[in-house]
């Protein structure tokens, strides 16, 4: 007969918590035997408390950890270098912060999309008078040329938030606002095309992807066909100040709202088929 046959009792079997004085029969105890238990709910007490029985580490054994830290670069070799930790005097640029790709780097169907949105600016700039929502995209100005001020940025925002649509469960800080411009089968440029949102920051751009052609009564098969000439692609305008050699930059489905899209962006979706 066991010694739990004897009388043990269910009680005897379990610990009380050092937190919470529960009894758990499953405590989590410190490895080094210094006595204290702890519960489910409080076991990353557990790693946290400061045992006064964990060996301490020989000045020998930290310089080995820091070597092999150091060590650990040669794993990364094609690290890009945006995300190798720079001095604080030195500010990361946008690209290092988002996933937004170079369009030198896009897939095939992705750079037929490019095209044809190219394409579409090109001929609407020739056809059309700025749009009542936001103007399609000018042309580069030249480096004297002088951006917009403070005051007008100010008062640009104001416009496009009160213009702006959007579902108002969103919290005012949380939301997003961008103007977003689609670019048609047929290439022709239409007000209809060209509308103006808001989504919240935490969305993924998938989602903000999906709930704008569903405002703007796209077909969207971006969740039904893996082809990607029939999918859906998003492309944005560089904002001012940032370096870009490119016209438009691709904007990845699988990335977030708050780091990829920024207030008054100025955004395209564009099919990817073939020109």
């Amino acid at each position: 007969m066991t010694d739990f046959d004897k009388g043990t009792t269910l009680m005897e079997i379990g610990e009380h918590c050092q937190i919470c004085n529960q009894i758990d029969f499953l405590p989590f105890k410190c490895p080094y035997n210094c006595g204290l238990v702890y519960c489910e709910q409080h076991r990353s007490h557990l790693n946290e408390h400061n045992c006064p029985k964990k060996p301490q580490k020989s000045n020998q054994s930290r310089l080995q950890e820091h070597r092999q830290v150091q060590s650990s670069k040669s794993l990364f070799p094609e690290r890009p270098k945006g995300y190798i930790l720079e001095p604080p005097s030195q500010k990361l640029t946008p690209s290092s912060q988002s996933s937004s790709k170079s369009t030198s780097s896009l897939s095939d169907p992705a750079k037929q999309a490019l095209a044809r949105l190219k394409k579409f600016i090109s001929s609407s700039r020739a056809t059309t008078k700025k749009s009542s929502v936001f103007s399609l995209k000018p042309k580069k100005k030249s480096s004297t040329s002088s951006s917009p001020s403070a005051s007008q940025k100010i008062i640009q925002l104001a416009k496009l938030k009160a213009e702006a649509k959007g579902d108002p469960k969103i919290s005012l800080s949380e939301r997003v606002h961008y103007y977003v411009q689609y670019v048609s089968e047929d290439n022709l440029p239409s007000e209809n095309n060209q509308k103006c949102y808001y989504v919240s920051r935490s969305w993924p751009v998938g989602r903000l992807l999906d709930y704008t052609a569903k405002e703007m009564k796209i077909k969207n098969e971006n969740n039904k066909t893996t082809d990607e000439l029939k999918r859906l692609t998003i492309f944005r305008d560089p904002r001012s100040g940032e370096q870009s050699s490119d016209d438009f930059i691709f904007v990845p489905a699988n990335g977030r709202v708050s780091q990829e899209i920024k207030d008054a962006d100025h955004l395209y979706l564009v099919r990817g088929t073939a020109l």
